[in-house]
């Protein structure tokens, strides 16, 4: 009997883990990368961009799971994020395989401090928030309509290996092991939900499996929120540094948007960094409670070993999916 074939769509930290765990679990299945840059031994590395459905519907042939982990520059969410999604879910219809997408909470907009659950309304007031709610309702109406099954699972900000491009990535982790002080956006004392890179792949294999998962949304079981001065210290503690932490003031943050696009993007989303920021979910830990979260401290260590020995390549790719 053939053994079940997991399509991973994206290179970035979510997709590799996601592949990763699945080979670590003998799964078969089939990597997409759009430059083949990212090494994935016992996996079927195919390289292409979904966004051309014809690579779509060779890329979804005999699948039985799609897992969505793409994620194009904050600038261009606009133009790609319609192409990428049709594309996924063209690789789904293929073969009516589950599609099991990774979405964040920008579309609940600004909540000012109030939790956000899966049934908090949708009142995204940026550009990329609403452009999300749009790519989710897409899917969910392909579930609807008997298409194929799907899955949306919602996390905040990132951290772990990998997460280079995410807040607590590239400008706090990688600096600290560096020996050079963290750069921050926003109020580094409000508290702030992270999600834990492995957590979220764990989360997506395992809602992919379970039937009566599909058609819903689930928030990633994530540790309780700190502030981010309380994370981005203990990350400097366990990397054996003492750099000070190094905040952009909105005015700077403001002036440099006028001259680059991505800060200007940046920019829209610095809200969730001036007001608490908290993910509740409740729900997937009471119907799942063995996805329960890595313990933060767990997750910091590992994040802080990883910058450590995977330093910064350059150039960096101009895309994250």
């Amino acid at each position: 009997m053939t053994e079940p074939l997991h399509v991973v769509l994206g290179a970035g930290a979510v997709g590799q883990t996601v592949a990763q765990q699945l080979l670590q679990r003998g799964a078969r299945v089939r990597f997409v990368d759009r430059k083949a840059r990212v090494d994935m031994p016992g996996a079927e590395v195919v390289s292409g961009d979904v966004a051309d459905l014809d690579v779509a519907r060779e890329t979804g042939k005999e699948a039985h799971f799609v897992y969505n982990c793409l994620n194009p520059p904050y600038h261009r969410w606009p133009s790609l994020w319609p192409l990428l999604e049709e594309g996924a879910e063209t690789a789904a219809a293929q073969n009516g395989a589950t599609l099991v997408t990774i979405s964040n909470l920008y579309v609940y907009g600004r909540t000012r401090g109030v939790p956000m659950r899966e049934d908090t309304p949708q009142n995204a007031h940026t550009a990329k928030g609403r452009v999300r709610a749009k790519m989710d309702a897409q899917a969910m109406a392909a579930h609807q309509a008997g298409r194929f099954p799907v899955v949306i699972l919602r996390a905040s900000d990132f951290v772990g290996p990998k997460a280079r491009n995410a807040m607590l990535g590239s400008p706090v982790a990688e600096r600290i092991v560096a020996g050079k002080s963290p750069q921050f956006i926003g109020n580094p004392d409000m508290r702030h939900s992270y999600t834990y890179v492995p957590d979220v792949a764990r989360a997506m294999i395992h809602l992919a499996q379970r039937e009566e998962a599909w058609g819903e949304t689930w928030h990633v079981p994530s540790p309780e929120a700190e502030s981010s001065r309380t994370v981005i210290h203990r990350m400097c503690e366990i990397a054996g540094e003492r750099p000070r932490l190094q905040v952009m003031p909105k005015f700077l943050l403001w002036l440099t948007s006028l001259v680059s696009p991505m800060i200007r993007e940046v920019r829209e989303m610095a809200y969730q960094f001036h007001e608490p920021f908290l993910l509740d979910d409740t729900k997937c830990r009471a119907a799942y409670p063995e996805l329960a979260p890595t313990p933060l401290e767990d997750a910091l260590q590992a994040t802080i070993a990883w910058f450590r020995d995977n330093p910064p390549q350059l150039p960096q790719p101009g895309r994250s999916y």
